[in-house]
């Protein structure tokens, strides 16, 4: 119980963030400035993962993770990273790559759609580690807190083996 008790607190401390400051310093910014996407950046998250339909895996797994993202041409950006999981005797590894979509939604919000491969390493508890190839869909959002960094939130739906769903929160800088 004590990971999520850490991932709780952390997450309340985020939303606050973003309550409190957050929503103040975007409303500062100019009509129509918009997130630039001419340099490379990363992004560092944290969040559960909810595993279905994976041999030996039925616990809510405390996840955190970092992304490395670039634009590859107009509109579209590609991201490689990984989530690490750990939690109730699960090890589990995912290494993924995405082509990324930003949409604009009111000059402030930027709406991200995704979709990508993912080669899973886990080891369920009291077993062997396997592997997996797999893919994966997102959508999330994300929104400028200061400047040049912004908090970004989305769901992850891997397919293989078995399904599951990441729900992330961190900070995407650029680099």
């Amino acid at each position: 119980m004590k990971p999520f008790a850490h991932l709780a607190k952390t997450l309340t401390c985020l939303f606050a963030l973003v309550l409190s400051g957050g929503a103040t310093i975007c409303q500062g910014q100019s009509k129509g400035q918009s997130k630039s996407r001419d340099s490379s950046y990363i992004n560092l998250h944290l969040g559960p993962t909810l595993p279905n339909q994976i041999d030996g895996v039925t616990e809510i797994l405390p996840s955190w993770g970092a992304r490395y993202g670039f634009p590859i041409f107009s509109g579209y950006l590609l991201e490689s990273g990984a989530i690490i999981s750990r939690g109730k005797g699960t090890h589990a590894y995912d290494f993924h790559t995405s082509i990324r979509s930003d949409m604009d939604i009111n000059g402030y919000l930027m709406a991200i759609m995704y979709l990508g491969a993912d080669f899973h390493y886990y080891a369920p508890p009291h077993s062997d580690f396997h592997s997996a190839f797999g893919g994966h869909v997102g959508i999330g959002i994300t929104a400028p807190i200061i400047d040049s960094i912004w908090i970004r939130s989305d769901m992850k739906f891997n397919i293989n083996p078995g399904t599951s769903l990441y729900i992330g929160f961190g900070l995407e800088m650029p680099i």
